[in-house]
């Protein structure tokens, strides 16, 4: 497979699909003699209006057409890991990209092709236009090629079974301000369930420039009260990031949101409680900051958890564990109370799992969840191989 990539002010290497596939050469001239290749489109956002005109020293977009439209190129739009807003800016422009392609300057739409890391259904202008519009689970074949590739490590299943954690459960957070992050540590704190879990609450850099005290407080005040707030604030950064716990490699340097991370985490705990992206209609003090949103999303939070052979309670959307069977993976029911899945409102969805916890922290991890975890380990590295699969059957078609 031959690759041009395209920079429209700038190109995304974690963005891309071509990184996922096998035998990839990357060009920097199309071929003369006629040979297929593709163009690779990977950015987030950015400022184009007419994409199709746009000239970036020298690099003119529209000299990919004659390619195009002779059928020897085809084009991928790739925006793999946030979820595809129709409201957004950057969707709509890279939606107009493809539509114009077809409508002013005759490619047919089967040379192009949209892949999105989550359920991309809504975008109706692409759908209705005959444009290939491609779901990629990107999380989850993202995670098994860093293994493969050998950037990460993973708790094999000899580990999963004999190891002996530390605490019940690892409950790893960043962006305390997100809906669900902040709120159900300070439930956990309510419980006197801190100890039994090696917590995390980071705070970046802009996180400590935007959010003060009193700001973080106005998201709990209403389940914590001042006195206990205070000694909470003067928790918050000691909980339980000690350097024996954290590879000093890790992002962040004491949270693991993204990769690396460190494996010891998932050893010194029996389970994950995991707090995701999207956690649907919430508090009225954070409605705005992008947190409340209603869509299934598994991002690299649960991915992780999965792929460590950690059973798990998600704090996310309502029918979300439901959403994650139609993928393949087993949930923990009745071994686990996960009634709180089909709970509406986000706050008693919340405290619901938190239940849960507290029930396991004093019950432990039943044997059968572990059972249930290596099926979710192996499941997640098929369904790698699938989607592998059928990328290369989508690259090579004539």
């Amino acid at each position: 497979m031959l690759v041009k990539k395209v920079y429209p002010g700038d190109y995304q290497p974690m963005e891309s699909i071509s990184r996922f596939l096998p035998d990839v050469e990357y060009i920097t001239e199309e071929p003369k003699d006629g040979t297929p290749f593709w163009y690779e489109l990977a950015f987030v956002g950015s400022n184009i209006d007419d994409f199709w005109e746009y000239d970036v020293q020298g690099n003119r977009m529209k000299d990919m057409l004659p390619y195009l439209q002779s059928g020897q190129a085809k084009l991928a739009i790739c925006y793999m890991r946030e979820f595809p807003f129709l409201h957004n800016d950057w969707v709509q422009m890279q939606s107009k990209i493809g539509i114009d392609a077809c409508n002013k300057y005759n490619v047919k739409p089967w040379q192009i092709h949209y892949f999105y890391g989550n359920d991309p259904s809504h975008l109706i202008e692409l759908h209705k236009r005959r444009i290939n519009v491609i779901h990629i689970p990107y999380f989850e074949i993202d995670f098994i090629h860093r293994y493969i590739n050998g950037e990460i490590d993973v708790c094999v299943p000899y580990e999963v079974v004999h190891k002996k954690p530390q605490r019940p459960f690892l409950d790893m957070n960043g962006k305390p301000h997100k809906y669900m992050r902040l709120r159900h540590v300070v439930h956990l704190w309510n419980r006197r369930l801190i100890d039994k879990g090696i917590i995390n609450l980071y705070k970046t850099e802009e996180d400590m420039r935007l959010w003060s005290k009193d700001q973080y407080y106005e998201l709990v005040k209403d389940i914590i009260n001042e006195k206990d707030w205070e000694k909470f604030w003067k928790w918050w950064p000691h909980s339980h990031d000690a350097k024996e716990n954290i590879d000093e490699k890790v992002m962040f340097g004491k949270h693991h949101p993204g990769y690396p991370y460190d494996k010891k985490l998932f050893m010194d705990t029996y389970m994950s409680l995991v707090s995701e992206t999207h956690s649907g209609h919430c508090h009225p003090y954070v409605i705005g900051n992008g947190t409340c949103n209603d869509q299934f999303f598994l991002s690299e939070k649960l991915v992780k958890a999965i792929g460590n052979g950690h059973p798990f309670v998600v704090l996310a959307t309502q029918n979300y564990l439901k959403q994650l069977t139609d993928y393949g993976y087993k949930t923990f029911s009745p071994y686990i109370d996960e009634s709180y899945d089909k709970e509406p409102h986000p706050e008693l969805r919340m405290v619901k799992a938190i239940d849960s916890i507290e029930k396991i922290c004093k019950e432990g991890v039943p044997v059968s969840c572990l059972e249930i975890a290596l099926h979710n380990q192996e499941t997640l590295k098929n369904r790698y191989g699938g989607v592998i699969k059928e990328l290369v059957k989508i690259v090579n078609e004539k």
